[in-house]
């Protein structure tokens, strides 16, 4: 009898290999895309508290860097100048440079504004709203948002949002930090932000602190005060069309020498959110080796859309691709929408269900593909402890009822507890089900369930 024993040993180290590379991959990109954030907010807060004018430029004579006022005063002027600017006096080497103004010296003082002797105007307003729009974006990006503890610390930076119960701050000197919620005693932003309270209402405006752990939002309908305990989620509203992303992603491998037995399993999430919506791109597969016997797989794919249209009430879509060989599924593809109602949004849990009809095209393994209708009820339920480590409980389930072929009905089942190792390693242990009362005829099972070990990482 042929032993596999090599070869979950190779997958075994190829898989090591491939999640540490990973790994180290990650981490220095994150560390390189913050360092380069940090230096460049720093040039760009340099440059807006400075009494004089400071810019800076690339080769190709393109602005990377302005002060605030110089951008407001520059986007009122229709044209394009370009600048040749001559420090010879000084001993500086020419510098050319094409942007609106760059040719203003500005005061601060309030005195006479010179221009620079050569110049040329260009009336080319499409150019203008071109280069106006990173300029601004660029001159933005620094916040002087004000983020106060109750043990008296301050925090300036700007304010990325809040979400189970921790305030996500981007900082020029510590990064970007996570603050729990319950330590926030005031919060001052100009910004125009998404307040989400915990009966479902949603405001939007610039927010100011009146009193220690109250908030007044002030928007176009006028200004309301609400508790900081009230609050369950903050988002800005200026965003780009991706909204914000967060994510995780974990993998487990195991194996058995005296079963020749290897188990590998890899899951990923990537959530994106903005006012009034959330998409959810969410993949899960596992590979099971046994010596003398055919491996065993099973995957899902699948996106889920939600758009609010009241407090919560809500609209969803979803289309997946499944598959299950212990079940006789080669593929599954489902596509549906349908309305949901959140029931419970706290700082500490959710629950929401969801309901819609499925269209679905089966393909068995050893049988023709077939059409089918199927109505779906869904209901997702999540936990979080803010108390350090984090610990998160994520439960999700789906019920789908034949319609075309009534008495058939399929339960996908997901749980999953997820505690922090450090910063934003976790390991996590979870356990899934997947039932068909009436599974093709080449299953050898109607219900296939598992449990896994995975060490992972969230952004």
């Amino acid at each position: 009898m042929t032993s596999i024993v090599g070869t979950p040993v190779v997958v075994l180290v190829i898989l090591v290999e491939a999640i540490v590379s990973l790994l180290v991959l990650l981490t220095r990109s994150v560390r390189a895309a913050r360092a380069l954030r940090q230096s460049e907010e720093r040039i760009r807060l340099v440059a807006d508290r400075a009494p004089v004018m400071i810019w800076t430029a690339r080769p190709d004579t393109t602005l990377t860097c302005a002060p605030q006022f110089f951008v407001s005063f520059a986007t009122v002027l229709i044209g394009l100048v370009n600048v040749r600017y001559l420090w010879e006096s000084a001993g500086k080497s020419s510098f050319q440079g094409s942007t609106f103004v760059v040719g203003l010296t500005i005061a601060r003082n309030r005195r006479s504004i010179d221009v620079l002797s050569r110049y040329r105007m260009r009336a080319t307003a499409a150019v203008v709203l071109v280069l106006s729009a990173p300029l601004n974006l660029a001159a933005q990006r620094v916040r002087d948002e004000v983020v106060e503890l109750s043990s008296g610390d301050r925090v300036t930076g700007e304010i990325k949002g809040l979400d189970r119960s921790y305030l996500t701050v981007r900082t020029i000197d510590l990064g970007t930090v996570q603050i729990r919620w319950q330590r926030v005693v005031r919060l001052n932003s100009t910004r125009m932000l998404e307040i989400v309270l915990v009966d479902g209402r949603r405001l939007e405006g610039s927010v100011v602190s009146p009193t220690p752990r109250t908030l007044d939002v002030t928007g176009g309908g006028g200004t309301v005060n609400v508790d900081l305990a009230s609050i369950v989620a903050i988002r800005p509203v200026a965003r780009s069309w991706i909204g914000d992303l967060t994510g995780q992603f974990d993998a487990g491998f195991d194996y058995t020498r005296g079963s020749d037995v290897a188990d590998a399993s890899v899951n990923a999430e990537v959530i994106s959110r903005s006012p009034a919506y959330e998409g959810t791109l969410t993949f899960n597969a596992v590979l099971t080796v046994v010596e003398g016997q055919p491996d065993s797989s099973q995957y899902f794919l699948g996106y889920r859309d939600v758009r609010f249209f009241t407090e919560r009430v809500f609209v969803g879509s979803l289309a997946d691709v499944q598959g299950n060989r212990d079940l006789g599924i080669e593929i599954r593809g489902s596509v549906g929408a349908g309305p949901g109602y959140r029931l419970v949004k706290t700082q500490r849990q959710e629950l929401e269900v969801l309901g819609m009809p499925l269209l679905v095209r089966e393909v068995p393994l050893e049988e023709p593909a077939s059409t089918q209708g199927l109505a779906l009820a869904a209901a997702r339920y999540s936990l979080f402890l803010n108390e350090y480590p984090k610990t998160n409980l994520d439960v999700t389930s789906q019920l789908r009822f034949g319609l075309s072929e009534p008495g058939r009905f399929l339960l996908l089942l997901n749980a999953s507890v997820r505690r922090e190792l450090w910063h934003d390693f976790f390991i996590a242990g979870s356990v899934y089900d997947s039932y068909d009362n009436r599974p093709p005829a080449s299953s050898t099972l109607e219900n296939d369930v598992g449990v896994k070990l995975t060490l992972g990482w969230s952004f």
